[in-house]
């Protein structure tokens, strides 16, 4: 299930996902306008797309919530107000995660792609379970074909804090992916999406999670890039040490 990204450039990838993907790393600057003014962001961007080939992109706007939305032919919006995105269009699906995990869908012969924006909150709402019956009824895939790839995103050894723990505490389906111990309340929500992967029916064989060269899963708190500086950006990281806020990016096209 673990899988170690190759980098080609400041561009992290799955050796064997089919389809045309990619992360970028802090290196290559923030990817949202939200932080830095529309030129640098405009910079930052185009360097990415001119490594990956992008020559139409649709971005997901987070909702934290349920809606997944599928792109036809006829649209032409930029960005679109969901929390997930599939089509089998010749376009490139954008996200600029915080912390919470992009997760790449396909099936059998790769005719399809979706990008899901999987936070707890998106989670909780069922984010996941409508995709996957979404793609069942639009493209007519078989649960058995589907398959899954989990980019970087907050691990359990920097998801915690008295916060976290007040909201997930009383929720019985969080039950098995949190744990208290001599350093604190932590919740594992890598776990937490890979639960219900599998319970709407993705075999474990199917899903594939972006680790790092010692084989854990990549964290967008704490992992370190050869220079010894963040690989990524994150919103937790950036609460705890005052360093300025950005956000990275994942895409994906089919092939």
């Amino acid at each position: 299930m673990v899988k170690q990204m190759v980098r080609r450039g400041d561009i992290l990838q799955f050796s064997d996902y089919p389809l045309r993907h990619g992360f970028s790393t802090k290196r290559m600057g923030n990817m949202s306008f939200r932080f830095d003014s529309e030129s640098m962001v405009l910079e930052n961007r185009t360097r990415l797309y001119e490594s990956l080939g992008v020559r139409r992109m649709i971005e997901i706007a987070p909702q934290h919530g349920g809606a997944v939305h599928f792109v036809g032919p006829e649209s032409y919006d930029l960005r679109i107000p969901c929390d997930a995105l599939f089509t089998s269009e010749d376009i490139f699906l954008q996200l600029n995660p915080a912390d919470c995990f992009p997760v790449y869908m396909t099936g059998a012969g790769g005719r399809w792609c979706g990008l899901v924006h999987a936070g707890r909150k998106s989670v909780d709402c069922g984010i996941i379970e409508e995709s996957i019956s979404g793609v069942a009824r639009n493209f007519g895939e078989r649960l058995s074909d589907i398959l899954v790839a989990i980019g970087p995103g907050i691990q359990k050894c920097c998801y915690g804090g008295e916060e976290l723990a007040s909201e997930l505490r009383n929720k019985p389906s969080w039950a098995p992916h949190i744990t208290e111990g001599p350093l604190g309340f932590r919740a594992d929500l890598l776990d937490y999406v890979v639960s219900r992967l599998r319970e709407a029916g993705v075999s474990l064989q199917k899903i594939s999670v972006a680790s790092s060269v010692w084989g854990t899963p990549l964290c967008t708190g704490c992992a370190i890039d050869s220079d010894g500086t963040p690989l990524f950006y994150s919103h937790r990281r950036s609460i705890e040490t005052g360093e300025p806020e950005g956000r990275f990016a994942a895409l994906v096209r089919r092939q």
